[in-house]
């Protein structure tokens, strides 16, 4: 029987919160604004926003800016989602956590993300509260894959 190991927290790898860098993608203004505006009210922890509407944008913020948390639209699209997940996992030193902003609940999963947020229940404490979460769930596999590979 394996022992289940404590996730002790460690001073220098605590999940910062402060100072965030988010990235808005998404091909509506309209609806991606009323996010921006969310986040934009909480500009006591968040340090940058910024909103890319196509890949090639997203992909040259992320290698320049190394933002802690990407916010993808699912208007964005299905497929389109899925490209560009597959392009962010192969960018080095890529730690964003990803959260997907849902229009409708349903049964459609896109795989790697880490936070799934209603759209029309967005308040600025839920996005933010999603945000450290995403990063946590990030980190927290980080730590279990580098654990459990050096094995």
């Amino acid at each position: 029987m394996k022992a289940i190991i404590p996730l002790q927290k460690s001073p220098s790898k605590s999940v910062s919160t402060q100072g965030l860098k988010v990235l808005l993608v998404g091909n509506n203004p309209i609806e991606m604004s009323k996010i921006y505006d969310q986040l934009k009210s909480l500009k006591e922890r968040i340090a940058k926003i910024d909103i890319s509407f196509d890949d090639r944008e997203t992909l040259a913020y992320v290698n320049s800016h190394k933002p802690n948390c990407i916010l993808i639209d699912d208007n964005y699209g299905s497929s389109p989602i899925k490209k560009l997940m597959t392009s962010l996992k192969n960018v080095k030193n890529n730690s964003a956590s990803l959260t997907l902003l849902k229009t409708k609940n349903t049964t459609e999963l896109l795989v790697g993300f880490q936070e799934y947020l209603m759209k029309e229940s967005i308040t600025a404490d839920r996005l933010y509260s999603s945000l450290k979460n995403g990063l946590k769930f990030r980190k927290t596999r980080a730590y279990l894959k580098d654990k459990f590979s050096a094995k």
